[in-house]
């Protein structure tokens, strides 16, 4: 699960989380390694579905930073439910990451 330690690594070293209304068809969410960005695309079907999408990314973040190997290993459908699982166990590290973030919720 995705922790308060993690993300303020991730927060430390740069990660930038950036919304924009067009977004791929289909995606909701996209982490570019290379500039490392967590892109969120609105609007989501739902606040729920727009924090599970932060979250995913956020983890995806997580893994590139732990190397290339575990980021391109890493099935999508594993990243989804350790998304879910965070979400159901620590919903309040939405709230957290939205304080460190600075994010307009």
């Amino acid at each position: 699960m995705l922790t308060t330690h993690q993300l303020t690594k991730l927060y430390e070293e740069g990660v930038s989380i950036i919304y924009r209304r067009n977004g791929l068809r289909g995606c909701s969410g996209l982490f570019d390694p290379g500039t490392l960005e967590a892109t969120i695309y609105l609007p989501a079907p739902s606040p729920k579905e727009r924090q599970i999408t932060l979250l995913h990314e956020l983890i995806h973040a997580r893994d590139g930073q732990k190397g290339a190997r575990i980021f391109n290993t890493r099935l999508d459908d594993d990243v989804e439910k350790e998304a879910q699982q965070t979400f159901k166990k620590n919903p309040e590290l939405i709230q957290f990451i939205v304080a460190l973030w600075k994010l307009p919720y």
